[in-house]
């Protein structure tokens, strides 16, 4: 949900102090980041319209009322404390925004939240106050909620209560954040998880736009793994000829010319592909390229996404396009004796 309220603690910061060069070249810079959470929360809170710092969504509204009239529990879990989350939600959602949701739960401290079963609960009154709330005995959830569903802390186990589930993996979570909100709550919890990525949007965008150079880095790939095999071949050759009593000076010559000429073209192919890998690296990010590939292999975020990220998509709205029963299938892992043999098949039906 943002900046945590409680950096408002600490004292006035001046915003003139960041230099006006490029931001990530100062240390320095990089040191007094942090100060610039309470500076944004005032704003966000009174000072100056959250449309300043927040993006509405038209679908937003429509894809919880969605999932509630399909039967699903929604609920709010934030770090944020109630405050902050009072004003975003209602900038967002307006002021019934508190409908939209069967629970919400402020000042969640995730990641501990998702570990320390011993975290306390509260709830929030209506003037910001807060009383600590026991779910211990068998009616203590229904109580809790039929006194309101605005909760700070807590842990897991409470969320779990006041849901009635018996098993994490009835819950799908969805959270922007690898390790606050994915990691944790697949490996500890067996949660299903939603991770939101930004980034995709224009990944996606890139990736169509650059198919036809994608397209040439394949084939040149394929290309140098053929004439790699044809070296491996030659060399072989070489090294047979070699154990005989006499080797062939002639076929050894032969042999050598064919390697030779094999390297030749092994070097030509290897620029040429790396020429195409900088020019679909530069498309995406001139530094960082691909954001789910290093090279071409995944990059160590997109391992991340595959073992912890049930789903994952560009924003959380994208929910309105699936119905409360949607049932989605993971596609087949593929090993890469697999994938050779895919290819034989491939060329097989081509031929």
């Amino acid at each position: 949900m943002g900046p945590h309220p409680q950096t408002l603690d600490d004292p006035p910061w001046d915003p003139t102090l960041i230099p006006s060069t490029r931001y990530p070249t100062h240390r320095s810079s990089c040191v007094r980041a942090p100060r610039i959470a309470p500076l944004v929360f005032e704003r966000v809170r009174g000072q100056v319209e959250p449309s300043k710092y927040i993006m509405q969504s038209p679908d937003l509204a429509s894809m919880l009322t969605q999932l509630r009239l399909s039967g699903k529990q929604v609920f709010l879990l934030t770090n944020s404390l109630f405050d902050y989350t009072q004003v975003v939600c209602t900038y967002l959602l307006g002021d019934d925004w508190q409908d939209y949701f069967d629970i919400v739960i402020c000042g969640a401290r995730k990641p501990g939240f998702l570990l320390d079963p011993y975290l306390p609960l509260f709830q929030v009154q209506p003037d910001g106050s807060l009383i600590n709330v026991e779910l211990g005995t068998a009616d203590g959830p229904a109580k809790a909620l039929a006194a309101g569903k605005v909760f700070q802390g807590g842990n897991w186990n409470h969320l779990h209560r006041m849901l009635r589930l018996p098993t994490g993996s009835q819950l799908l979570y969805v959270g922007d954040h690898m390790y606050s909100d994915i990691l944790r709550s697949k490996r500890t919890l067996g949660w299903r998880t939603l991770l939101i990525v930004p980034e995709l949007l224009d990944e996606v965008d890139q990736l169509e736009q650059s198919e036809d150079v994608r397209a040439l880095t394949s084939s040149l790939r394929a290309q140098r793994a053929e004439i790699d095999s044809k070296m491996r071949v030659a060399q072989l050759q070489r090294l047979k000829l070699l154990q005989q009593d006499e080797p062939s000076e002639h076929q050894l010559i032969a042999v050598d010319a064919e390697h030779a000429d094999l390297e030749e073209q092994q070097r030509e192919l290897s620029r040429r592909l790396s020429d195409a890998l900088e020019e679909t690296h530069a498309g995406f990010h001139p530094q960082w390229g691909q954001l789910f590939k290093a090279g071409h292999q995944n990059s160590r975020w997109a391992q991340q996404v595959q073992d912890y990220a049930c789903l994952y998509t560009s924003h959380a709205t994208n929910l309105v396009y699936a119905t409360g029963n949607t049932t989605f299938r993971a596609l087949t892992d593929l090993m890469p004796h697999d994938r050779a043999v895919g290819a034989s098949t491939a060329d097989a039906d081509a031929d």
